[in-house]
């Protein structure tokens, strides 16, 4: 697997719903055939699961999850990619707030900026 490929699982997870391979080409910077060929590859590494990505004609593509276990296994796999990323807004939030737990003392603000990057 690849950072683009991790890429395409974390925005169909986000999304939760159809979204058109245009808009997953524009995200990755790549065709819509590149995308397509990238779903299969993704699709091969889940066969043992019974997750998988769903390509529907008129309708788009959705990530279709049905053992959680197993997809956040696969999700552990791409940890080394996520340092390419920017956090949605609210991995950012669960990220400062479990920080301002655990740390159980005064913090500066400048902190949470710098945890967000």
């Amino acid at each position: 697997m690849n950072n683009r490929n991790y890429m395409i699982l974390k925005y169909l997870k986000e999304a939760g719903e159809y979204v058109t391979s245009k808009s997953l080409s524009a995200l990755c910077n790549v065709s819509t055939k590149t995308i397509l060929k990238d779903i299969k590859l993704i699709n091969d590494d889940m066969k043992v699961t019974a997750n998988y990505i769903e390509v529907k004609p008129s309708h788009g593509i959705k990530l279709i999850i049905n053992n959680d276990e197993e997809f956040i296994n696969l999700s552990d796999s791409y940890r080394s990619f996520q340092d390419y990323f920017v956090l949605s807004v609210n991995e950012r939030e669960d990220r400062i707030k479990k920080y301002l737990i655990e740390k159980n003392d005064w913090v500066k603000s400048e902190m949470s900026a710098k945890m967000t990057k």
